[in-house]
């Protein structure tokens, strides 16, 4: 049976791991990697994934006061994958087009075909920049641990830590 990829249950400690997968993968598109082979080779970043997880975290908003103490770090880590995805295709299609309209790339330099992936055109800069900035506000809160709604602990805020500096360099 396949494995979903993990989303309901998601802790700081993959979040961490699958934000820093995406910096790898953005510097991969920077290093003249086609988007098959940097930054779709993420699951998270493919358009339909980050559709469902976008509905999910408004879902989630919807409903936010009623929610655990858990489900407030799962919250904080799913909105650092989202968040990390979707920064890993809008610069990847930022640096795609820069370069073609630069025109200067030698084909062996640099793979501007995307191989029919959409780049999530329904998201746009403002829905993007609200995302990030969601999500680093509430890693801040549990680095600082206020506002986690539980005692955080040191691995947690090493954890938030590492997302929010990685988020930063995307």
């Amino acid at each position: 049976p396949l494995n979903p990829l993990p989303w309901d249950g998601l802790d700081l400690g993959q979040a961490r791991t699958i934000a820093l997968g995406c910096a790898v993968r953005l510097e991969s598109a920077l290093s003249g990697s086609s988007v098959a082979e940097s930054a779709y080779s993420c699951l998270y970043s493919h358009d339909a994934v980050l559709g469902d997880m976008g509905r999910s975290l408004a879902a989630s908003a919807a409903s936010a006061s009623m929610s655990t103490a858990a489900e407030s770090l799962t919250d904080v880590a799913q909105r650092a994958v989202y968040s990390s995805a979707l920064l890993l295709v809008k610069l990847s299609e930022a640096v795609r087009t820069i370069v073609q309209h630069a025109d200067i790339y030698e084909e062996e330099d640099f793979t501007v075909n995307t191989y029919g992936f959409q780049f999530c055109p329904g998201i746009d800069e403002d829905d993007l920049h609200g995302a990030v900035g969601i999500a680093i506000k509430k890693l801040t809160a549990v680095e600082s641990e206020s506002g986690a709604g539980e005692r955080v602990t040191e691995k947690d805020r090493e954890h938030a830590s590492a997302i929010r500096l990685a988020l930063g360099f995307q």
